[in-house]
């Protein structure tokens, strides 16, 4: 069973329709709801909508938790850069927003991206991952972001800075991925 953790995104329902198009158990819980993580094989941190004051505080909790149960993490834009802020990275605001379809290249080979070498995905921002943090390692760039794809060090914890389920087969792709880590 994996928990989406909804951080109020937009795109929740296309999270919802790739996961169930893909027959994956999942339950959805609001940020703020978490009691307990232990009945879970796998988190999805979902994007956001809009800036929610609590929310950080609530998704590192989560990122931690994953961390010290080895737990499989997957962050999707907002989630991938809670990820690169809970460990000590920093965003970087873009000079303008960026809606709509770009290429990522795979600069290291790694679980969710196997043997491709580029995907085209769907991103919807205004900021980015600026500095790394120690822990992170970049996976793959763009022509807006070296770190379109960054992972832990030592645990299987993902932060993508675009979004899987609006990506189509390349997106699928990369989710399905991410839930063979869980089982």
């Amino acid at each position: 069973m994996i928990l989406v953790v909804d951080n109020i995104s937009s795109k929740l329902e296309d999270l919802r329709a790739m996961l169930t198009k893909l027959r994956v158990r999942y339950q959805v819980i609001r940020y703020d709801s978490i009691l307990a993580l232990d009945d879970f094989d796998g988190v999805i941190l979902s994007g956001r909508g809009v800036s929610l004051p609590d929310s950080n505080k609530f998704n590192a909790r989560i990122i931690r938790y994953a961390q010290e149960k080895d737990l499989p993490l997957l962050g999707i834009c907002y989630g991938g850069e809670v990820i690169a802020t809970a460990f000590g990275g920093s965003l970087t605001k873009l000079s303008k927003r960026i809606d709509g379809y770009l290429e990522v290249k795979i600069g290291r080979k790694n679980s969710l991206t196997l043997h491709r070498d580029s995907f085209t995905v769907y991103c919807k921002r205004r900021f980015q991952i600026g500095t790394l943090p120690k822990e992170l390692v970049p996976l793959s760039s763009s022509t807006i972001s070296p770190n379109e794809i960054v992972k832990h060090r030592k645990s299987n914890i993902y932060g993508l800075q675009f979004h899987p389920e609006s990506s189509h087969d390349d997106g699928q792709f990369i989710l399905q991925n991410f839930i063979s880590l869980t089982t």
